[in-house]
Parts: C-alpha cells; structure tokens; sequence
C-alpha cells in the first residue's frame, strides 16, 4: 500500500451555496468551468451528467468535474 501525505494540498473553495431544494427544482444544462462538489443533507434526487440521470440520497457526496 502506498501512504500519500495531502497535509500539503490547498483546496480553494471560489463559491458555496447551501439550497433546500424543492421536488420541482431544477437547473438548466450547463458547463461548468469548475469542479462541482455535492453534498446531499437530506432526501433524494437526480443529478443528470452528459445525459446520464444519477440518483442522490442523503449522505451522498457527487463530483462532478
């Protein structure tokens, strides 16, 4: 196993949005220039990446490049 130290890693975050969704929200397709982080507090929903749908659950955590 290979032990890798991240104690050097600087993490800019540049935007943070903290949304209680409703069952009928949703975005227009976009591309984004950045990295996309997701944490999903409660509930369910759908992420839809390069046309694939992708359920969500509470305690999941979505990257999306």
């Amino acid at each position: 196993m290979i032990e890798m130290d991240f104690n050097e890693i600087n993490v800019d975050i540049h935007y943070y949005n903290h949304r209680i969704s409703t069952p009928d929200w949703e975005i227009a397709p976009r591309i984004t220039p950045f990295v996309n982080f997701t944490y999903v507090v409660s509930g369910q929903g759908e992420f839809v990446v390069n046309d694939v749908r992708h359920t969500v659950n509470a305690g999941d955590l979505i990257c999306v490049q």
